[in-house]
């Protein structure tokens, strides 16, 4: 584990105030990494080698590949899992969970219009890409073309997905909604996937993801389980768990 990432991780946290075992969650998820990428490389390399033969201008997904294998071999999706993808952009994520499970239905929610971490001469063809680069499963994707809180406004989801991601606008307010609707839009026992978790706000104390993520651990506690922190957040949500 490379200790002075793992120290401005570790700040990162204190200035966002998480729940205490978030802390060492993050300490054992990292001590795992260099075991989990040997594990998993050449699954990585054979989606690698899949995305090469699709149209992608920017990869934030590969790198996180690994950790998901390690997820979903610890808990498995079911055959025909549902799933919810808040931000699809161009696409290389949902491609993975579509090729990796063949029942996959996939709901992807989003703009198509990006956001500041977009570059901006991508976002005309963002939704082109996307497109394309899901063209061969594109029975079992729906498409939501607006915002995630007009989705969710208008959409009747309470348990229905077996795994929801969520990588959506980055602000608080966004974050907040997506976090609270998203959990109560899974299924017990499904997993949920926070992307840029140990993102720096936007304002430098509370404008970003992890302050509103905090939240919803601090308010559903006792409702779910950590799998994994690092730059994603991953949690299980209980079987059961306290409705408090």
């Amino acid at each position: 584990m490379n200790l002075r990432r793992a120290a401005k991780s570790l700040r990162h946290l204190w200035r966002t105030s998480p729940p205490w075992p978030v802390y060492a969650t993050l300490v054992a998820t990292r001590m795992r990494a260099p075991g989990i990428r040997r594990r998993f490389r050449s699954r990585r390399a054979a989606f690698e080698a899949m995305a090469r033969d699709h149209d992608f201008s920017t990869d934030w997904f590969m790198s996180r590949l690994c950790d998901w294998l390690a997820v979903f071999d610890r808990h498995p999706m079911p055959a025909s899992p549902e799933i919810l993808e808040i931000g699809s952009w161009e696409g290389m994520s949902a491609l993975f969970m579509l090729s990796n499970w063949p029942g996959a239905r996939l709901t992807c929610v989003d703009t198509w219009q990006g956001g500041p971490a977009h570059p901006e001469s991508g976002k005309a063809a963002s939704e082109i890409r996307f497109n394309a680069n899901t063209a061969r499963y594109s029975g079992r994707v729906t498409k939501f073309r607006g915002t995630s809180a007009a989705f969710f406004a208008a959409s009747s989801v309470s348990e229905r997905f077996d795994l929801v991601y969520i990588d959506g606008s980055h602000r608080y307010a966004d974050v907040l909604g997506d976090a609270f609707a998203g959990f109560d839009a899974l299924k017990p026992g499904g997993i949920m996937i926070f992307d840029d978790y140990l993102m720096s706000p936007y304002d430098g104390k509370a404008d970003g993801p992890a302050p509103a993520i905090n939240r919803l651990l601090a308010d559903r506690r006792g409702r779910y389980e950590l799998v994994a922190v690092n730059w994603q957040l991953v949690l299980r949500k209980l079987p059961g768990g306290d409705p408090r």
